[in-house]
């Protein structure tokens, strides 16, 4: 084999290395792309003509065992937006609860954590109209979708995710009284706009985002849109349902969980992990997975 073939390898394997890393859904266009240090201003809008405010679903994405790549595999085949089409059997889920039945009495809590990475993580997208986007001016003025992590605790039932949690509290929750939808889904002066702030934030060696978000009266940040102008905007409203990312194959799931969880070429082959002595945290059994760690991944 010659240099310039060893060469072509390479090549490739790197461009593939990259290619796994990318999140599909942010390579969609239209997508709001929130990223750390920047401060967005956005006013949520409904598709008139769909009746969509909200579109929720669960979706699986993991780094991989192999070689760290991200690896996204999708939507998940027990979310609950496939209704009747749901996959109550699946390769995913029989996966996930060998990974989990090999380490649930390991002492480490982040070993724990780490098996549980193909549960479903909840997310939700709503269309925005940006006012301002410190990051991309390109923004300015746009119609976006807005992604967020917003689960459920299955047990509390409390909401997941920063954002979801405020947006939750002031549409259905505590404050909807002085809020609720006419409010928050208002593009004229009885309307809020939506401040979300992106820091950052470190727990162990892993730096994630963290979201600060802030309610503001249109008194206090006009849009000054004339009822044309909010016609428009309402006009242009996405249909959300193609934001939510495709169901693979079984097949399609399996050959990735092999090459990038099992780490080997058939079915069932777990890293092995020692499993230490028994954990006492009676609130490890994983019924969910939900992280706020949701700023787009461009350099993860």
């Amino acid at each position: 084999m010659n240099t310039d073939t060893l060469y072509k390898m390479f090549e490739d394997e790197e461009t593939k290395r990259e290619e796994n890393k990318k999140p599909l859904f942010f390579d969609k266009e239209g997508v709001l792309k929130l990223q750390v240090g920047g401060t967005y201003r956005l006013r949520l809008i409904p598709n008139l003509n769909l009746k969509q405010f909200f579109v929720e679903y669960e979706e699986i994405a993991f780094n991989s065992r192999a070689d760290g790549s991200y690896q996204m595999l999708g939507l998940s085949p027990t979310s609950p937006s496939l209704g009747e089409n749901r996959i109550k059997k699946d390769i995913v889920s029989s996966t996930q609860w060998k990974s989990w039945t090999a380490v649930k009495d390991h002492p480490d809590k982040d070993v724990r954590n780490e098996a549980m990475a193909l549960l479903g993580k909840g997310k939700r997208v709503v269309n925005v109209y940006v006012d301002s986007d410190s990051k991309d001016e390109k923004n300015n003025g746009q119609n976006r979708v807005l992604r967020m992590v917003a689960g459920e605790n299955k047990k509390t039932k409390v909401p997941q995710g920063q954002i979801w949690k405020a947006i939750h509290e002031r549409l259905i929750g505590e404050k909807k009284e002085r809020f609720g939808p006419k409010r928050l889904f208002n593009l004229g002066p009885q309307g809020v706009t939506i401040e979300i702030t992106v820091k950052e934030k470190t727990i162990g060696t892993k730096k994630i985002p963290d979201y600060v978000v802030d309610f503001i009266s249109d008194s206090d940040s006009p849009l000054n849109l004339s009822n044309d102008q909010q016609e428009e905007i309402l006009s242009k409203a996405y249909d959300l349902t193609t934001f939510i990312p495709e169901l693979k194959s079984q097949s399609e799931l399996k050959q990735i969980l092999d090459e990038h969880w099992n780490c080997s070429g058939k079915e069932g082959d777990e890293l092995e992990v020692d499993s230490g002595t028994p954990s006492t945290d009676d609130d490890d059994i994983p019924t969910s997975w939900n992280s706020d760690d949701d700023v787009p991944r461009f350099d993860d």
